[in-house]
């Protein structure tokens, strides 16, 4: 698992959420899906259905846990994660939160966002974010989400020092901004 996972995890739990993180890098041949120290990603296009399935298997093992069964469930992702988030269907979450992810892209599979309009999708995404200097990848999740319901599209823009940071959730201002949303789809 990574540094992310780790922190976000830890500040979701501390507030009294069960986070449940699949660990993609667990699979023994798992192709490099991107370059973390050049910002390069697409190098395993595939990637994004093996994110699907390894939540869609955590959705089904979870449901099957008598105690945490009848809990609501929010989907949250950072990166190639929030990408999964976005684009993953069937599934009867309560919310679904995308981190460092735009919802554009030049693969078809891996652009707009999936969510049914009646559940809420917050997007955070800094406007500067090395990793969407690219075209296609340019913009934020708010091009995709329904006018009406609650959604929030979040894009940090410069003065702001997150404008150009791809994990934003270490911030203690963003952590109050994705519980106050996960309490707000709670009901």
């Amino acid at each position: 698992m990574s540094r992310i996972t780790d922190v976000t995890g830890a500040f979701l739990a501390r507030a009294g959420y069960i986070v449940i993180a699949p660990d993609s890098f667990a699979r023994r041949h798992k192709p490099v899906s991107c370059a973390p120290y050049s910002h390069r990603a697409g190098l395993h296009r595939e990637v994004l259905g093996w994110r699907q399935s390894e939540i869609r298997h955590a959705f089904r093992k979870t449901r099957a846990v008598p105690r945490i069964a009848e809990l609501p469930v929010f989907l949250m992702g950072h990166s190639e994660g929030a990408i999964t988030v976005a684009t993953i269907d069937g599934l009867s979450a309560r919310a679904r939160i995308i981190e460092g992810w735009t919802c554009h892209a030049g693969w078809p599979e891996y652009r707009g966002l999936s969510a049914p309009a009646d559940q809420p999708v917050l997007s955070l995404v800094g406007a500067d974010d090395p990793w969407f200097r690219l075209s296609p990848l340019r913009g934020d999740c708010g091009a995709f989400m329904a006018r009406a319901g609650r959604h929030q599209s979040v894009v940090y823009r410069a003065p702001d020092p997150l404008h150009d940071d791809h994990w934003l959730s270490w911030n203690r201002s963003v952590q109050g901004r994705i519980l106050a949303f996960l309490e707000a789809s709670r009901r």
